[in-house]
């Protein structure tokens, strides 16, 4: 696969990174238009300097020619102050001109906001004839769907639509773009339907969260139902061990040529096995830790009902209303018991670099860890990834360099309803499966293929890239020296108290 296959949105390729070279620009224009007005100002000073007064008693000629030369420095076109002044207006206006494009970048945030009130608006009056109009186009591209809905068989017609929404990746945005306005447009239809149910009481059982236009609302208004029946509750006591397994080496892992690949290989491992976070140490030639990876796994509980694992389907939905998940916590302290170990303290000077990630609600509570101000400066959380994870909504600091990586045919990192941001410090990686010969599985397309991903990313010199792998140098070994000083990884197991 080539660089010309990858989408890559946001990074270097940005409007806020072009207009933070502009900004640049200008202020090396502005210094140097500073050195010349003194340049100017000490030729003035030469002009009615006492020592060349003195001078031209002794030296007329000289000094004549002298003064002649300075006086036509100094008025130039070319001269120093001239230049200094041309300079001046060269770096206002590169600043206009990157003010416009924060006008620009504005401007298509303003519209892609209305846009996304605007499909909210639709949904919630006719979500489901969207839908239905939506599937009918789809069914009649795969004349297989439609004889799976005519036979009524269950496990054909999710074996079709599965496959429907693989190759039609634009029915997957459709869906999770609307999903918000037609799961409270039906449930408001319910309300009018239902005899003796008062306007207002769906309102009132999702706690004022309903009806609304804003995602985080939309899902703490579902948080509230599920309340009312015991679901979706944050419930139950865990605490963070270590794995009673020894650390996995990693030398010769995690090198630059192979980084990415290697990475998400790992986050796999850390996913196979419930409940566990992984904490990759890198060492120097010194037997220091030079940087901290912690690697989240992804949703593993799928019941509505917390059990004995809070990975699970509650967490993803508070993740995404914006609340804080004990999910969030217990990653932190796995990550503080690590930095005791090597006699680190959090909030001291110092600290390594630390990079947080994982796949699907893994990168999900990555970015509510590193969007936490306090987690972000006790932890010197600098360094965000993620694979299949819908992070779109969060605020995540400039300061963090993030990586997202996501398959078209992938619904989950399109749950948000929203695209990734495109900022100077937030790469997002787009690819397609769909000319890779791999099944047309909207599941697998999820969980089996980032690492192949990873391996493409770590092959691939666009200036994107180029410059993500310059920002986060301290994690990568050397593929000379066989990774530096090397890496481990350990293990820590979340289990109910």
């Amino acid at each position: 696969m080539g660089d010309e296959d990858l989408g890559l949105s946001g990074g270097s390729g940005s409007i806020q990174a072009t207009t933070d070279d502009i900004r640049g620009y200008a202020g090396q224009i502005d210094d140097a238009g500073d050195d010349l007005t003194d340049a100017a100002t000490q030729l003035a000073g030469l002009l009615i300097s006492g020592d060349l007064a003195q001078a031209i008693v002794l030296a007329p000629v000289e000094v004549a020619r002298l003064e002649g030369d300075l006086t036509a420095a100094s008025v130039s076109p070319s001269g120093p102050g001239a230049t200094a002044l041309r300079m001046e207006v060269s770096a206002r206006l590169w600043r206009l001109a990157a003010e416009g494009y924060d006008l620009v970048d504005a401007t298509q945030q303003v519209a892609a906001d209305l846009i996304d009130a605007g499909i909210d608006v639709l949904a919630f009056v006719a979500g489901p004839e969207l839908l239905a109009g939506a599937l009918l186009v789809a069914a009649a591209k795969n004349p297989d769907l439609v004889a799976a809905l005519a036979s009524g068989d269950k496990d054909a017609i999710l074996a079709e639509l599965n496959e429907t929404a693989f190759e039609e990746p634009w029915l997957q945005e459709l869906l999770t773009r609307t999903a918000g306005g037609t799961v409270q447009g039906l449930a408001f239809r319910l309300e009018a339907l239902v005899p003796f149910v008062p306007p207002g009481t769906l309102t009132l059982l999702t706690g004022g969260s309903w009806p609304s236009l804003d995602y985080e609302d939309q899902v703490a208004g579902i948080i509230a139902l599920g309340n009312l029946f015991g679901a979706f509750e944050d419930s139950g006591e865990f605490e963070v061990a270590p794995s009673g397994d020894e650390p996995i080496g990693l030398d010769g892992r995690l090198t630059e040529d192979h980084f990415l690949e290697d990475l998400l290989t790992l986050q796999g491992r850390v996913s196979d096995v419930d409940q566990r976070v992984g904490v990759i140490r890198r060492y120097d030639d010194a037997g220091n830790v030079v940087g901290y990876i912690v690697q989240i796994p992804g949703t593993q509980a799928w019941g509505p009902v917390r059990g004995d694992n809070p990975v699970d389907l509650t967490s993803n939905l508070l993740l995404e209303a914006g609340q804080s998940t004990q999910t969030q916590a217990l990653v932190m302290e796995a990550l503080r018991q690590a930095m005791a170990a090597d006699g680190y303290t959090p909030g001291q000077d110092g600290l390594p670099p630390v990079m947080v990630g994982g796949h699907s609600q893994g990168g999900i509570t990555a970015a509510a860890i590193a969007s936490n101000p306090d987690y972000q400066e006790d932890f010197n959380i600098t360094s965000v990834y993620t694979a299949g994870s819908p992070i779109a909504r969060f605020d995540l600091p400039e300061d963090v360099s993030v990586l997202s990586l996501e398959y078209e045919e992938d619904v989950v990192p399109k749950l948000d309803a929203r695209d990734n941001p495109s900022r100077s410090h937030w790469l997002t990686v787009t690819d397609s499966l769909g000319d890779e010969g791999v099944p047309p599985d909207v599941g697998a397309a999820h969980t089996d293929y980032y690492d192949d991903l990873g391996a493409d990313l770590d092959a691939s010199s666009a200036e994107e890239l180029e410059r993500w792998r310059r920002e986060n140098s301290v994690f990568f070994g050397s593929a000379e020296n066989g990774g530096d000083g090397g890496a481990d990884s350990t293990y820590y197991e979340i289990v109910p108290k």
